[in-house]
């Protein structure tokens, strides 16, 4: 049902750009002899390529019988209207997401001063950009940066003195994953250092996020989140993250930004009985997406009280969330509490062939890869490939993580 939604936006938008082309590429061709409904054919060929469901965009298209633009729009419009009055009549599910993606769509400068009056109780100092240094507590709050408020940074003594958290989950608030979250950031340059974001939730709370980065450019330094279920969400546009550690159980990175973990910690914790661990859920799910994740020099392994029940409650490292799942991990130390096999789908068969997962230069006793599941989508690459994942090549870190004053290797560790 998700799905069918996210094909009718998709689908619009490239309607809406492509009929616009229809009209100047039809009148540098000639009229075909066989009339309207020839001409008709060759406008819905040039509308509907760019999609990424052509078959479905020709099908919506073929009644207009008509190669004028706006008839197109129109035909367009009146698919997506039926299309979505159809699932919305059978989908609470699919409602709660529309409701996310209008509020993602709505987000306006004019909430950044409800967002500051929030933030009231912080001590607020500014200095140049808008600089909030935090007092050193625990703060039990729900904190958005609303889009526009760009150029935030949080920053205080460390990540066990300053914590920012809060016990909101999808089972006990009944709200949609998108709307858990403890700290959001929807801004572009946000940046946190030595800062604690957390889920108190529990495993019975089941999706419950600590950080959610939607803005663009967002840099992560010596911060820690701490949850059980879905707990940190890269949910799109470039992040960094150097030196931080999350700690949870299922799902505890998931997302498609384009982000690259550098000398971060992902450590496992006990899940709830019966319950398995996943430490990545890539979301890629089209061509045209830029996402993926990459773990350059991190450290992945178990808490203590996950030790004693690794046969029991196995835990993944990847499953892809999305068909495309895109996951490189590059001169990390995996821990011994991972299964040989590597790798778990979310759904039977999705991403199997059409995932990117590749793991290279690793060490410790998990990085074997001999015993990984035979999939398509797990990938050898050589050296030179490796190297476009370092955060010089996949983030061009050279330009835009200096002036953010938190530390980045742009290219490949020597000696490891």
């Amino acid at each position: 049902m998700a799905n069918n939604a996210l094909f009718v936006f998709v689908f619009l938008v490239a309607v809406v750009a492509s009929a616009l082309a229809v009209f100047f590429a039809m009148i540098v061709h000639e009229h075909d002899e066989t009339g309207e409904k020839s001409t008709s054919n060759k406008a819905v060929q040039y509308v509907c390529p760019p999609t990424d469901f052509k078959e479905t965009c020709e099908k919506s298209l073929a009644s207009s019988n008509s190669s004028d633009p706006k008839v197109l729009i129109t035909t367009g419009f009146q698919a997506m209207i039926m299309e979505i009055k159809k699932v919305l009549a059978d989908s609470k599910t699919l409602q709660d997401a529309l409701s996310v993606c209008k509020e993602v769509l709505d987000y306006a400068i004019d909430d950044l001063e409800a967002s500051f009056n929030k933030l009231g109780v912080y001590d607020i100092s500014k200095i140049g950009d808008i600089l909030l240094r935090i007092q050193a507590t625990v703060y039990n709050e729900k904190v958005d940066i609303p889009k526009g408020a760009n150029n935030v940074m949080f920053i205080r003594d460390g990540p066990t003195k300053t914590i920012i958290t809060n016990n909101i989950s999808v089972v006990k608030n009944k709200i949609t994953t998108f709307h858990t979250a403890t700290v959001a950031g929807n801004a572009m340059n946000f940046i946190a250092k030595d800062i604690g974001i957390e889920k108190t939730t529990g495993y019975e709370g089941e999706q419950a996020v600590a950080l959610r980065a939607s803005g663009d450019l967002g840099v992560f330094y010596n911060c820690h989140f701490n949850g059980y279920q879905d707990t940190l969400y890269p949910q799109k546009e470039m992040q960094f993250f150097r030196d931080c550690v999350i700690t949870s159980t299922i799902d505890i990175i998931f997302g498609d930004s384009r982000v690259v973990f550098q000398n971060c910690q992902m450590i496992v914790r006990k899940p709830g009985p019966r319950q398995n661990c996943m430490v990545i859920a890539q979301g890629k799910q089209f061509d045209k997406s830029r996402g993926g994740f990459v773990l350059h020099n991190c450290t992945i392994s178990g808490d203590k009280d996950y030790i004693p029940v690794k046969n029991v409650n196995k835990a993944y490292l990847n499953r892809p969330w999305k068909p495309l799942a895109t996951v490189i991990i590059i001169q990390s130390n995996i821990a011994d509490i991972f299964t040989p096999e590597g790798y778990i789908p979310m759904h039977p068969g999705m991403g199997e062939a059409t995932s990117y997962f590749v793991e290279f230069g690793n060490r410790g006793p998990g990085s074997k890869t001999d015993g990984r599941v035979k999939w398509a989508g797990i990938k050898q690459v050589d050296l030179n490939t490796a190297k476009t994942f370092t955060p010089g090549a996949f983030l061009q870190s050279n330009t835009r993580i200096p002036n953010t004053g938190v530390p980045c290797t742009p290219d490949r560790i020597p000696g490891l």
